[in-house]
């Protein structure tokens, strides 16, 4: 969906408050969602989010009276945008999750822009100026700090990092789809569908092979984790497209830097994470790959595409 709108315009206190709030909510689901992947099973924790989560968007467009149909020739994209999308990520982020710290998994899941990048360059002819390729190395390198110290010490592959970083590619090349497909359907009903067919995998593994009893004897913090993590994810969705109508995608974008910056913190507070000099080295060369990839470029264009949410 393209959107005409003035790269100036200032945001309205609206926007403001939402992408607000929309930071702060996906910043501190990280250690959240941390808590939860500690004491359920990760396909029963992903279970839960993920076909409530598109339960509760298939709700919010219908409210909206937005058309939820589509044609015939979408479904194989979208099965395979919500296979990439939503279930490889979802469940690679899980499982990586519970291996290393939450701020660490945050600033690598948030390096998607970069392996969109990349991919759009081999798939859909996308060719990268100078700049570009800065930014891509910077995130390389705010990767390499994060993965080289756990496989000296290891002396071995890093799997909890590398499980988010193959969840942080699954999510860019879900963007590679979505920007190579003429949809024509609302961004929010792209992801409900994406949503509800990455779902359906998950859910089969889940009943069948993995203990579902266990929601309900879970305490009390972890129902709470995992209700913050369904409402996290629909009131965030929803307030992510809104905000894209009130505002330059820009000023949205600037979202996805604060995100692992909140995350890194409250991991920090919340769990008792290390908050070493090295992570926030690496923090803060992603933060500068994904300006000179995401926000400088969108900056140059008054049209504008509306991203996939960065959840």
């Amino acid at each position: 969906m393209t959107v005409r709108v003035n790269a100036a315009t200032a945001i309205p206190a609206l926007g403001l408050g939402l992408l607000a709030a929309i930071t702060a909510m996906w910043g501190i689901s990280w250690p959240i969602q941390k808590i939860a992947l500690m004491a359920l099973d990760p396909w029963v924790y992903r279970l839960c989010t993920t076909v409530l989560s598109a339960l509760g968007l298939f709700a919010i467009a219908l409210a909206r009276r937005d058309g939820i149909a589509f044609p015939p020739r979408l479904l194989l994209p979208l099965i395979a945008n919500g296979l990439l999308s939503t279930a490889a990520t979802n469940m690679l982020a899980a499982y990586g999750l519970r291996i290393i710290g939450s701020g660490h998994a945050a600033i690598l899941m948030y390096t998607m822009p970069l392996w969109s990048t990349v991919l759009g360059t081999m798939f859909l002819g996308i060719r990268l100026d100078a700049a570009q390729f800065v930014g891509l190395g910077l995130g390389l390198c705010g990767i390499a700090l994060l993965v080289g110290p756990e496989a000296a010490s290891l002396g071995a592959a890093p799997i909890g990092t590398l499980l988010v970083i193959g969840a942080s590619m699954a999510w860019g090349a879900g963007g590679v789809i979505t920007q190579r497909v003429a949809w024509g359907m609302s961004a929010l009903v792209l992801t409900a569908w994406q949503t509800l067919f990455g779902a359906m995998p998950v859910a089969a593994v889940a009943v069948i092979d993995h203990p579902i009893g266990e929601l309900l004897t879970m305490r009390g913090d972890v129902a709470a984790a995992v209700g913050y993590g369904v409402i996290s994810s629909i009131l965030g969705l929803w307030a992510w497209f809104k905000v894209l109508t009130l505002a330059p995608v820009q000023i949205a974008s600037v979202g996805l830097l604060a995100i692992p910056v909140i995350s890194v913190i409250t991991g920090n507070l919340a769990l008792d994470e290390p908050l070493r000099a090295i992570d926030l080295l690496a923090l803060v060369l992603v933060c500068g790959a994904l300006t000179i990839v995401v926000v400088v470029p969108a900056m140059r264009s008054r049209t504008v595409e509306r991203p996939p949410p960065p959840a």
